[in-house]
Order: structure tokens, then C-alpha cells, then sequence
């Protein structure tokens, strides 16, 4: 048994070539998230303001855009807070690299 399970994730992620780019992305989110002690719920959803760092825009900029309808990142309330879905961020990151 390895005793780094991240990295021996990593490479069994790496080995698969039935994965969509989406899917990639959605680890390499993760990953990041990992790194920086982002705090992500069991349903793969996280703050506002850490989705905000994740996307490299203000929180007020994400806020706007969920508001204005600019977003299609999936948000959804948690109490006072705002929630966004980390396979949306994924996705607009993997949008914006196109």
C-alpha cells in the first residue's frame, strides 16, 4: 500500500484514457482545492469566495454574474451562504481555455 494516496490517485487518474476532458479538469479543481485547504462539502460544492479564488475573479464578480444570469457555474443557498458546484467551475474554467 502506498503511503501517498494522493499521488498514487493522480497517476491511476492519469492511466485512463476513457476520461473527457470535463473530468480532468474536475481533478485538477479538486487537487487545487486540496493544496490551497479548500474546504469542499460531501456533494462537491464549495464557498462562495473559494469558488471566486478557484475562477481567479472577486467574489463580487461571481456574485453578479449568478445574479445577472451571466454565470453558469450551478450555485445553490446554504443559509446566508452561497454555494458553487465544482464540476461548474471545471466546466467554465475548461470553457475559458477555449
Amino acid at each position: 500500500m502506498e503511503r501517498n494516496s494522493l499521488a498514487a490517485t493522480m497517476r491511476a487518474i492519469s492511466t485512463n484514457p476513457e476520461r473527457s476532458p470535463l473530468d480532468a479538469k474536475i481533478d485538477v479543481v479538486e487537487t487545487a482545492c486540496l493544496k490551497r485547504g479548500i474546504l469542499v462539502t460531501a456533494d462537491g460544492y464549495v464557498r462562495q469566495a473559494d469558488a471566486a479564488a478557484l475562477l481567479g475573479v472577486s467574489p463580487y464578480t461571481l456574485r453578479n454574474q449568478r445574479l445577472n444570469g451571466g454565470a453558469t457555474i450551478a450555485s445553490r443557498p446554504n443559509g446566508r451562504i452561497i454555494e458553487y458546484a465544482i464540476a461548474g467551475i471545471a466546466a467554465a474554467l475548461l470553457a475559458r481555455e477555449k
